[in-house]
């Protein structure tokens, strides 16, 4: 029997080893799920082209991006870059600091809610809006598309195949702090509960201010 304790832990050692391997192999597969949108990591930011929402100066910003050529629209001072399957926003904001959004083009979408999760976790927390779902995450708005909960019957269900169609990058610097409100006719605001439906989130997991 003691001859075959080191043989039983030596086998041990080795299926750890291989499910540990296994696992940073399944891992490995679904980073850097937003690389493609350009989007990369900048110290404690995600960045395009090392433009960093809310910190880099708008004039910086148009000084980078007129370089790549894209395309300036002087009538709403914004700058907009094209693909096949997305559209990425620089514009202004009131300090004139630059805001970045990202969204995808008709009958595509960025990355799945699935994805996203296995690669930055659970979101602090949602809004759900009109036809939107936004969910919170320390660097980034993460929008979903859903029925209007108010102005129809359909059942909407979050899935790990729900798709991510609008992104806004922000800054981590006081996020997740309070409920973020958007310009609809009605804000519900309400903690992540996982893979259920819209219409449960509304009844169960809704944020009570004070």
């Amino acid at each position: 029997m003691k001859h075959l304790i080191p043989v039983i832990f030596i086998s041990l050692t080795v299926s750890i080893l291989l499910c540990l391997i296994s696992i940073s192999d399944r891992l490995d597969a679904h980073t850097d799920s937003l690389s493609y949108l350009g989007i990369s990591q900048c110290s404690i930011m995600l960045c395009i082209m090392d433009i960093q929402s809310s910190v880099t100066s708008w004039d910086e910003a148009k000084e980078i991006l007129i370089s790549k050529h894209a395309q300036l629209d002087s009538t709403y001072d914004e700058i907009s870059m094209y693909y096949e399957t997305f559209r990425v926003y620089f514009l202004p904001d009131r300090e004139r600091k630059t805001y970045i959004q990202v969204r995808s083009n008709d009958n595509s979408y960025l990355v799945s809610l699935g994805d996203l999760i296995l690669e930055f976790n659970t979101p602090c927390m949602m809004t759900v809006a009109d036809d939107m779902a936004y969910l919170e995450y320390p660097q980034f708005i993460a929008g979903i598309v859903i029925p209007d909960t108010k102005n129809t019957t359909e059942r909407t269900l979050l899935t790990p195949v729900s798709k991510i169609t609008k992104l806004w990058l922000k800054n981590p610097q006081n996020s997740c702090l309070t409920p973020l409100a958007f310009e609809s006719s009605y804000n519900i605001f309400v903690h992540w509960c996982g893979f259920v439906s819209i219409e449960r989130y509304i009844r169960r997991c809704s944020i009570r201010l004070p």
